[in-house]
């Protein structure tokens, strides 16, 4: 077995995880023999946990089906702003960028035809009675 997985480092990730903020600082603050510059980092991880402890409770999170980490809304910026509106040459006015990712977001979720069904009722009830701009919401 390497050292890494039998190391003092090792199981750091389940502590964090398991939302065991305070036994990480406490295991982490226990290590000795560490360099100068090694421990300044290692002191600087225990403030940030220590001060951050009760937003990093993931275990509770999960259990309560949120996501950890910032990958799904980064994807989510990607896919629906970034790839159709900063395109070469674009320009977009405010009301009109908003317009173009509500219609956007009702073809990622799956719910173009929803859409569709809800506009073709509005325009047969003769509610919202549409002018030139695009009604998206």
């Amino acid at each position: 077995m390497s050292a890494a997985l039998t190391g003092p480092w090792y199981g750091q990730i389940e502590l964090l995880s398991n939302g065991q903020v305070e036994e990480l600082a406490g295991r982490l603050k226990a290590i000795a023999d560490l360099s100068g510059e090694v421990s300044a980092e290692r002191d600087s991880l225990v403030r940030y946990l220590e001060t951050n402890r009760k937003r990093m409770r993931y275990d509770e999170y999960r259990a309560k089906g949120y996501h950890i980490g910032s990958g799904g809304v980064e994807s989510a910026c990607k896919n629906v702003v970034q790839m159709r509106q900063k395109g070469p040459g674009m320009r977009w006015s405010a009301d009109g960028s908003q317009k173009v990712l509500n219609l956007r977001t009702y073809v990622l979720n799956g719910k173009w035809d929803e859409f569709l069904r809800n506009r073709k009722e509005r325009a047969n009830s003769g509610a919202g009675r549409q002018t030139k701009s695009l009604m998206a919401a």
